[in-house]
């Protein structure tokens, strides 16, 4: 597997190094670290940075972002439900 640091993260999915950092000590993203003790981001640390960002666009807060990360959807929930 392999592994992005912090700035190949961010320019990869568009958003600055500070906005990802917030989103670290927010609980959104949880980094491994290296034995360096460098921050190590996975492809599906990719994926969820470009859904939160996509889920902004949309009009969700961050607390709402958090939530759905955290839900286990079944196939029948929509968008709507969720908002609620």
């Amino acid at each position: 597997m392999t592994y992005l640091k912090r700035g190949q993260l961010a320019k990869i999915v568009g958003v600055n190094l500070e906005t990802i950092r917030y989103y670290e000590q927010i609980g959104l993203l949880k980094p491994k670290r290296s034995k360096s003790n460098y921050r190590l981001f996975s492809e599906e640390d990719v994926t969820k940075l470009q859904f939160i960002k996509k889920s902004k666009e949309l009009g969700f807060t961050l607390k709402e972002i958090k939530e759905l990360l955290e839900l286990s959807l079944d196939d029948t929930s929509t968008c709507l439900e969720i908002k609620k």
